[in-house]
């Protein structure tokens, strides 16, 4: 086996020394096992907001948290918000005083537009009246078989059919809470008021949370010139109801 060998001359004998020194020193910096060890690197601090640094937003909008829709959205959200924002457009637009209440009872929305307004509640008051009914027909003080005889002090004009039946003839509560919702007939009106009596509806009312609703018989008469006593309710109130 032939053995080579070399030997430098004179001229590579300051480079070689030179490089014979840093060869031993670059590998003790550099080695993960050497003398002197790799610096750790230090995780940047975040970054100030620029409120606190005294400089301005930069116009940043943040994120919405609740998406306007999406998989998850209810639809019927989406068409409730639709019709409620077309009736605000149109309850502002007009030029008489309007109130509005709005409540879906299956999943609890609702809107109010002055729900809270006192208004003269005219034929309105005939669904209250109603509820009182069945509230005596609920203490078994009355019954939607019981029957009514219509009398000429029981005969009131305005809406209804049955301001032209003759005195004397006989309905049942049943038949008179259809005419008094149906046609909001006047003259079921007060054949059923007559039969439960103005002072219970009018004890009765608070109980079922009307607060501003009123019944008065003056409120109830017909008078193109007025009445003493209004009977007044709100949108609200009748939406409760």
């Amino acid at each position: 086996m032939s053995v080579l060998s070399w030997t430098p001359s004179r001229a590579l004998g300051l480079p070689l020394a030179v490089l014979a020194a840093a060869v031993p020193a670059f590998y003790a910096v550099r080695s993960p096992g050497g003398v002197i060890l790799q610096t750790p690197k230090v995780a940047a601090a975040p970054a100030a907001p620029a409120a606190a640094m005294g400089l301005p937003a930069l116009g940043l909008v943040p994120a919405q948290t609740t998406p306007t829709s999406g998989p998850d959205t209810d639809p019927f959200k989406v068409s409730f918000d639709a019709m409620t924002a077309e009736l605000q457009r149109t309850a502002s637009a007009s030029r008489w005083r309007t109130a509005v209440y709005v409540k879906d009872l299956q999943r609890g929305y609702e809107w109010a537009y002055h729900a809270e307004d006192l208004f003269p509640a005219a034929s309105l008051i005939k669904l209250p009246i109603m509820v009182g009914v069945f509230e005596k027909i609920q203490r078994g003080q009355l019954s939607l078989y019981s029957k009514l005889k219509l009398r000429r002090t029981t005969r009131m004009g305005g809406s209804g059919s049955l301001k032209w039946q003759r005195d004397g003839t006989q309905y049942t509560v049943r038949y008179l809470l259809e005419k008094l919702i149906k046609e909001s007939d006047n003259t079921a009106m007060l054949l059923l008021l007559d039969e439960v009596g103005i002072g219970f509806l009018q004890q009765y009312f608070p109980q079922m949370g009307l607060v501003y609703t009123e019944i008065n018989s003056d409120g109830l008469r017909l008078d193109s010139g007025g009445v003493r006593t209004e009977n007044y309710t709100t949108a609200r109130e009748m939406g409760a109801v």
